[in-house]
């Protein structure tokens, strides 16, 4: 008899809601770099907080005439100061650039499609191993069909479409 009714209802769900993050995450990611011009940089500042292993880097590159810097926190890779690194920034906007290393260019990515693999496997194996579920009597609350699609796909795109107005 399954112990938790909603453990795989909401398995599927976020399984859901992360593949709609990191499809997203994709789309973008891979529209910025088809569309980015690459040139390379230079690391003019980098900091790490106290048993943090994240390193924030300020990375200066030449656009036309004028220097633009940005800052990116990175994880993973060793820097020192004039150290010359890979940028991708945006034709119509310099100042929009990124780090042109595929761990920071993708990370979001993978992260999202590790987790969402993990719940679904959490939800099949939950599946497997119980007897037919017991869901809890309202219809909506049973996310391991279509609607838990689609009440994933509002939700990521309300997300990225406030993130993508805030930038």
């Amino acid at each position: 008899m399954n112990e938790n009714p909603w453990m795989i209802p909401l398995s599927f769900f976020l399984g859901h809601l992360l593949s709609v993050t990191a499809a997203c995450l994709i789309l973008i990611t891979a529209s910025f770099v088809i569309s980015a011009e690459k040139t390379s940089g230079t690391v003019v500042q980098a900091y790490r907080l106290p048993n943090h292993r994240i390193t924030h880097l300020t990375i200066e590159f030449p656009v036309n005439d004028e220097k633009i810097r940005f800052s990116q926190p990175i994880n993973f890779y060793s820097t020192r100061l004039g150290q010359s690194i890979p940028v991708l920034y945006s034709r119509g906007d310099p100042k929009n650039a990124r780090i042109s290393l595929f761990w920071s260019l993708w990370n979001g990515a993978i992260v999202c499609s590790f987790l969402a693999l993990l719940c679904y496997a959490v939800a099949s194996s939950a599946r497997q191993n119980n007897e037919p579920v017991k869901f809890p009597s309202a219809g909506f609350l049973i996310f391991n069909d279509i609607r838990a699609r689609v009440i994933a796909y509002i939700i990521v795109a309300a997300i990225v479409s406030l993130w993508s107005c805030s930038h």
